[in-house]
């Protein structure tokens, strides 16, 4: 007799086939976006600039699936309506005049970003310091956006100086320090050292797909500010939905969350929010995922 926790167990960590599975399939974007209108896509994508990338996809993508208009109110500046602590997006039915609320975030690690603008540097400093004949490939392993990589660029740079020479047929990576690894590419005019691969410092999580991003709902500062404002915000406007729209990133901490497939949305179980009615995934896959409270999941094709 098969214990049923074994077959949990199982479920829980075999590899999964992403191509079945699915959660249901909503309308596709390509048929969505025949309802709009060209005025109100115009003045959409001017009151939500692209210097807030992820509000302006959450407000076309909200008014193209639902048809509710949107308006930018955490716009401080100029004309805008915004407030300090003002919601980011209030939706309005044009025929109803009923209201909803949406807060717009991402799941980028600020760790991670930081890091990657310091990496450039790093590859700019080894460059500089760097007085060897040979190209160089660099490899930033598993750990190094807590690496203080402006102080370590000449570290890496004299270890280099100090393996330039005769080439002998190595090309075996080399650990120069714990999260930095390089390769010889040859003698070169003019030499180049260049960093050629970076761990996404994505954190794996042993819980299946829903269970996981349950926790990281729950648990995340980020998140938590957000669901605050939208259950303080929401009975200033009499809103009637509360929605949150999430760009998953692909690196840092989170990285693991990224929606590729739909088979992950019927993997595990989902606890929301409770102060949540919706919920929009878009981790730039070419599908935009949405949790109802009372439909549950579907996917919408983006392209």
């Amino acid at each position: 007799m098969t214990d049923q926790r074994d077959v949990e167990n199982v479920d829980q960590y075999e590899t999964r086939n992403l191509l079945e599975g699915w959660c249901p399939e909503g309308e596709a974007w390509t048929d969505a976006v025949q309802r709009v209108t060209a005025a109100e896509w115009e003045r959409i994508t001017h009151d939500f600039p692209l210097s807030k990338p992820s509000e302006q996809a959450a407000a076309l993508s909200l008014y193209s699936f639902t048809g509710l208009i949107p308006t930018n109110q955490d716009d401080q500046g100029g004309g805008g309506q915004g407030y300090d602590g003002a919601v980011d997006v209030l939706l309005t039915d044009a025929t109803t005049g009923e209201r909803q609320v949406m807060e717009v975030t991402s799941s980028l690690d600020p760790v991670y970003q930081g890091a990657s603008r310091a990496a450039e540097d790093f590859e700019r400093i080894i460059r500089l310091t760097y007085t060897g004949t040979m190209t160089w490939t660099l490899g930033l392993e598993r750990g190094w956006e807590f690496q203080r990589l402006k102080k370590l660029a000449p570290i890496i740079a004299r270890m280099l100086n100090d393996l330039d020479g005769p080439v002998d047929g190595s090309e075996e990576e080399i650990e120069l320090r714990p999260n930095v690894t390089a390769r010889r590419l040859g003698i070169t005019d003019p030499p180049i050292v260049y960093v050629d691969s970076r761990n996404a410092g994505a954190s794996s999580f042993e819980d299946t797909y829903l269970d996981a991003l349950s926790a990281y709902l729950a648990n995340d500062p980020t998140i938590d500010g957000k669901l605050e404002k939208l259950e303080r915000e929401g009975p200033r406007f009499e809103a009637t939905r509360r929605h949150l729209y999430i760009g998953m990133a692909s690196t840092g901490r989170q990285g693991g969350l990224l929606p590729s497939s739909p088979s992950y949305f019927t993997w595990g179980n989902f606890t929301p929010p409770t102060i949540l009615d919706d919920l929009w995934l878009d981790g730039g896959t070419g599908e935009l995922y949405h949790w109802a409270r009372e439909a549950g999941w579907v996917f919408h094709r983006m392209s």
